[in-house]
């Protein structure tokens, strides 16, 4: 429209800032609104009855995890493959009742049982009320024993979150974001086939939820982004800000559709419909670190229900581990192979030389003398021919002459 003559900015260079410095902040404070809800459709997936009669028993193999002093409860069936983790406030046993609990009646909604836990000899004094009024038997492992698809399961867990937390911009993350890490690490672990389990086709996610992921809902905004959420005010003429500043968490776990996010005013969990990502800058990295700081987090440390740290590498039954020092024997070995191979392949190269300036005769004579040192009896023997030549010499015999032909 050439509006304002000799102006630089063009309308690509609006479009390219916006990409990369995201929507305008003070547009989303002040003018967000209220948008018209969306009808609710949810899209089930039928899982085979053959299947769920098949596997309709379940036996778990359940552990504790702590990471940074927040307590989870993880499990994993030896039959689906479904990994599960629930967040835990305490160490009491009402709230490992309530995780439990959690985790059997997801299990029950998609029609299985669980009629066996495997779990540590330290959860028998616990777990026994869960035998008596649940109706589930525990198979408790001997001391200093423990559950090797439990004891994998949580080595898996600890490396996804610790891989997760080194693409976060944080150096430090609070409470709320350590425990909602290790909830979406672990779903995410569900949403393949996995090898081993008893479908090629269905993911156990779709086996449990029966339900599909949804890009639109589920996979837009990446856990830690920065976001602003619409916030709606009680009074309309006000000059409250209609959007907060906030960490995403995950999407709600309904129907609706929604997001979970960390307000970054108070550190509670709050939900919002809409949300808008907006690029991490200093101050938002600040803002997290000094909450983490406040709660005493400085790093990430996995530890058992023991209060013993997970190091990389465990001496636990049933888990496989990579000894740091057999490492270094083999790349010793493989670097003195090396060696000599080149070593090798000097000489090899210094005797190519060495022929290239050789006079062939000579290479005969050498050749000759080398035949002679390897077999000694062969002087002897060509000795004892030319005496008995000399003995007995051969008579010459006559060849007689052909006649000449002639031409006629």
């Amino acid at each position: 429209m050439n509006v304002i003559k000799n102006c630089p900015v063009t309308v690509e260079d609006i479009n390219i800032s916006e990409k990369i410095f995201g929507p305008d902040m003070s547009c989303l404070k002040g003018k967000s609104t209220r948008r018209k809800p969306k009808p609710v459709r949810q899209d089930l997936i039928e899982i085979p009855k053959e299947l769920i009669a098949k596997h309709h028993g379940i036996e778990l193999c359940m552990d504790t995890m702590y990471v940074n002093e927040c307590g989870m409860l993880t499990a994993i069936d030896r039959t689906i493959k479904f990994r599960s983790l629930v967040p835990m406030n305490t160490k009491q046993h009402d709230e490992y009742y309530r995780a439990l609990d959690q985790i059997l009646r997801h299990y029950n909604q998609a029609g299985f049982v669980i009629q066996t836990i495997h779990c540590d000899g330290e959860f028998r004094g616990m777990m026994e009320k869960v035998d008596d009024d649940l109706d589930v038997k525990m198979n408790f492992t001997n001391a200093q024993d423990h559950v090797p698809e439990a004891e994998r399961n949580n080595r898996t867990i600890k490396e996804r979150i610790r891989a997760a937390f080194h693409r976060l911009p944080y150096k430090a993350i609070p409470r709320i974001m350590i425990r909602y890490l290790g909830v979406i690490q672990t779903n995410q672990l569900n949403l393949f086939p996995i090898k081993g389990g008893v479908s090629s086709y269905y993911s156990p996610r779709m086996i449990l939820n029966q339900t599909n992921l949804d890009y639109t809902k589920h996979c837009v905004v990446p856990f830690g982004a920065y976001v602003q959420a619409n916030h709606e005010t009680a009074k309309t003429s006000s000059n409250v800000a209609r959007t907060l500043d906030a960490i995403y968490l995950r999407p709600a776990q309904n129907q609706q559709g929604g997001h979970e996010l960390m307000d970054l005013n108070s550190g509670q969990l709050i939900s919002r419909n809409i949300v808008h990502e907006i690029p991490v800058t200093d101050v938002v990295i600040k803002a997290v670190e000094n909450m983490a700081y406040q709660q005493g987090f400085k790093s990430l440390k996995f530890k058992n229900h023991n209060g013993v740290i997970y190091h990389d590498a465990d001496w636990i039954a049933g888990v496989d581990y990579d000894d740091p020092d057999d490492i270094e024997n083999e790349d010793e070995e493989y670097d003195n192979e090396e060696d000599e191979n080149e070593d090798q392949l000097e000489q090899y190269e210094e005797l190519e030389e060495q022929l290239k300036h050789i006079d062939p005769e000579e290479i005969e004579d050498i050749m000759r003398d080398a035949r002679g040192e390897t077999n000694p009896n062969m002087h002897e023997q060509h000795n004892n021919t030319n005496e008995e030549q000399l003995e007995h010499p051969v008579e010459q015999q006559e060849v007689p002459a052909e006649p000449t032909r002639r031409l006629s």
